[in-house]
């Protein structure tokens, strides 16, 4: 029989480990296409799949460890309650941590929200010093992406 973890099992820990990296270097990489071009685009891109692919691999080990266990892993990540004894539970829940993640995130949301256009297709968000241009112009048809920030040819 398998062994039961109350928090993350080793390989769902890697999984967040994992995850979190690859979310550090779409954000870098997409944000080295503004200066850089295509020249990152790749690697964005490869990135992006690879993210996708490790959350289908979660997915998965989520449904396999459910069903192994026979426990509802799903409702546990969502509700953050699993049974086990005290001594096996987080000892503190982290608030503080909690607090400033999702300032960071509502601060970049909202930024982001105000400095959208819809006219242009455009954002201006405060740490850049241009606007970021959301879609792919360049011509239909070039099979390539154009340009990323206004004023750019």
């Amino acid at each position: 029989k398998a062994e039961r973890h109350v928090g993350h099992n080793p390989a769902g820990s890697w999984m967040i480990y994992l995850l979190l990296l690859l979310g550090v270097g779409i954000s870098v990489s997409g944000l080295a296409m503004l200066s850089a071009g295509e020249l990152f685009e790749d690697l964005h891109e490869a990135l992006s799949y690879g993210a996708l692919a490790v959350v289908g691999v979660h997915i998965a080990g989520v449904a396999a460890a459910s069903l192994l266990h026979r426990e509802n892993l799903p409702r546990a990540m969502v509700t953050g309650h699993k049974e086990g004894s005290d001594l096996q539970g987080i000892r503190s829940p982290r608030p503080v941590a909690a607090l400033v993640m999702l300032v960071l995130v509502a601060s970049f949301s909202v930024s982001y929200w105000t400095g959208w256009d819809s006219a242009t297709q455009m954002v201006k968000l405060p740490f850049l010093s241009q606007p970021l241009a959301l879609n792919e112009r360049g011509g239909e048809g070039e099979g390539g992406h154009g340009t990323w920030l206004a004023g750019e040819d």
